[in-house]
């Protein structure tokens, strides 16, 4: 049996769910290797150094799997979906009375956050910065790691 309090809190779950907590990115320097596997020296015998950007996935037992509606593997990498974010703080903002203080401002935070990413997405669109395709995140799985 499911009480509105367990609705609730799977919808604050949702509303507040972050990509951090299914992936890892960040950049490291790595050294420029050759053909043949070797690394590739400058004009003074120092190693070409080079910034890369990686994003990794987290193994599945770190996960919340419940908040990923597809995942998938395509040809530019894998692709992860969460659930619809805008609908679950939609639905908090109808019962804030029964949120705590903290759920709250949390809320407001977020509400505020997805605000600015809509509004620069319609920047993007008027400026003629957008294919007008959905936004979709891509996760490469670097090779060797």
């Amino acid at each position: 049996m499911l009480s509105a309090d367990v609705v609730l809190q799977q919808y604050i779950v949702i509303a507040f769910a972050d990509i951090t907590d299914f992936v890892v990115f960040g950049s490291e320097e790595v050294v420029a290797m050759n053909e043949l596997g070797e690394p590739i020296l400058d004009d003074e015998g120092e190693k070409v150094t080079y910034l890369l950007n990686y994003v990794n996935l987290k193994n599945a037992d770190e996960v919340d799997g419940s908040l990923i509606t597809e995942v998938k593997q395509g040809k530019d990498g894998v692709s992860v979906k969460l659930l619809d974010k805008m609908k679950a703080l939609d639905m908090l903002a109808k019962y804030t009375d029964l949120l705590s203080d903290s759920d709250k401002k949390r809320l407001q935070e977020e509400k505020l956050k997805m605000d600015i990413t809509k509004t620069e997405a319609e920047i993007d669109k008027l400026t003629g910065n957008n294919d007008d395709g959905p936004i979709e995140i891509m996760i490469t799985r670097k090779r060797g790691r």
